[in-house]
């Protein structure tokens, strides 16, 4: 199989971000069909193994700032001594930057700059 992310590798040389593919063993259908679906949590946390560490945030709607926030002061030093991090946010429709924000330490190496929008009133 080609490494489709052979090109965008060189880009991290110093493998703070490693790029690896990834193979899913799909259930069958018919067990797949023989639960009913459950609502997902939009914001899960657990080890995956003793090096890896696993968050998923579902959306990054108003209502997830403090569950993210409360997972990071929680699972602080799992994430920490974790070898790996993996940070799901597939389906994630958007929402406000500050559900993010205190995940981004562990995703940066360089200083953050954060910059910002504030909308003022018309000017009659």
């Amino acid at each position: 199989m080609r490494n489709s992310f052979a090109g965008v590798s060189q880009l991290f040389q110093d493998e703070h971000i490693v790029l690896r593919s990834l193979t899913v063993a799909r259930k069958k259908v018919s067990e797949t069909m023989a639960s009913p679906a459950e609502p997902e949590e939009e914001v899960i946390a657990k080890a995956i193994n003793p090096e890896v560490f696993y968050i998923k945030i579902g959306s990054f709607a108003y209502e997830n700032i403090t569950p993210v926030k409360d997972l990071i002061v929680k699972h602080k030093e799992q994430i920490e001594n974790s070898k790996g991090l993996i940070i799901d946010i597939r389906n994630n429709g958007g929402g406000t930057d500050d559900v993010y924000q205190p995940i981004l330490p562990y995703v940066l190496t360089n200083p953050i700059r954060i910059m910002s929008v504030e909308f003022l009133p018309p000017i009659p």
